[in-house]
């Protein structure tokens, strides 16, 4: 870290996004300005940016001359070198004696009269109190009215703060509220059950899973067809080792309960030729399974496009 070039930057005519990482980059480099070689990632944590807006920031200080590259460090990240006398240096700084003069202001002076309003009163020197605890307090001799503070009723409007606290924000309602809590759980847990590997996160927090358990809900199928398809999926080779997501139940459920309707396995007739590729023919399906079928591959593509654009913007890009 060289305080010296650090503080050179501060002179130098820059942008604030250019000056806030040539500041970074700067407290990286030794005495002369060189042997910069920070990563992109050390630089976005100091300043607060993204990686790609601190790229984008270094080319352009490459661009003006300010940085200057140098090839590769051994750590793998670029090397730098600072040439402050490529920028525009400032003009010297002239503070302004009467703006930095604090002066009072005419509202804060006080007239004499206004002095003694301010003056604390003389403590009394005799106060006594009623032996019954009234609302009586004689002071030099005179008796006075105080206010008892335990007859004192309390405002029958409550603050703005007390009634905002008291009244609950109303929550959104979800689109996978017109089934039930315990149906889609069923659903999750029905799926979580029969996978070979429990995945490490939260599924049931996961709203893109309670959407797609919703959809899997009102196309009429239950928890006990979603445990025989993941089951019998796994007995296929094909998804040994793999990981078999929600949203591929939800889609080719349908077609397989169709296929299989009872037990999950379709029995070939003795003396008969085995279906080929080990799948017997599929089924014609009628227009409300087609149908059904379409709108839960629409609902499950549509929650996936909306669950993927929603990361996309909570990490910037």
């Amino acid at each position: 870290m060289s305080a010296k070039i650090m503080g050179k930057v501060w002179e130098i005519q820059l942008p604030a996004n250019k000056l806030i990482v040539l500041l970074a980059m700067a407290d990286h480099a030794d005495h002369n300005g060189d042997n910069v070689f920070p990563g992109m990632a050390l630089i976005a944590f100091k300043t607060g940016y993204s990686e790609r807006q601190v790229k984008r920031i270094v080319a352009a200080l490459v661009k003006d001359g300010i940085l200057v590259e140098h090839g590769r460090s051994k750590l793998g990240t670029k090397t730098y070198s600072i040439r402050l006398e490529a920028g525009i240096l400032k003009e010297p700084y002239t503070p302004n004696k009467q703006s930095d003069k604090m002066s009072p202001s005419q509202s804060d002076i006080l007239t004499p009269v206004e002095s003694d309003k301010l003056a604390l009163p003389e403590p009394p020197s005799e106060v006594t109190s009623c032996p019954e605890q009234s609302d009586i307090l004689s002071i030099n001799g005179s008796d006075i009215l105080s206010p008892n503070p335990k007859y004192l009723e309390p405002s029958l409007k409550p603050s703005v703060k007390e009634s905002a606290a008291k009244t609950p924000r109303p929550r959104k309602p979800k689109p996978f509220d017109d089934i039930p809590f315990e149906t889609r759980r069923a659903m999750i847990t029905a799926w979580l059950n029969t996978l070979p590997e429990k995945p490490t996160t939260n599924e049931y927090e996961k709203t893109t899973n309670q959407n797609l358990a919703a959809g899997i809900a009102r196309a009429g199928y239950s928890a006990a067809d979603v445990e025989r398809y993941v089951r019998a999926q796994y007995q296929d080779k094909f998804w040994q080792g793999k990981f078999l997501g929600l949203d591929n139940v939800a889609k080719n459920l349908p077609i397989w309960i169709k296929e299989n309707p009872i037990a999950g396995v379709i029995k070939t007739p003795p003396n008969s030729a085995p279906p080929p590729n080990g799948r017997a023919p599929q089924p014609e399906l009628t227009a409300e399974d087609k149908a059904r079928i379409a709108r839960v591959r629409a609902e499950g593509a549509a929650f996936l496009i909306n669950a993927a654009s929603t990361k996309r913007k909570a990490s910037g890009q």
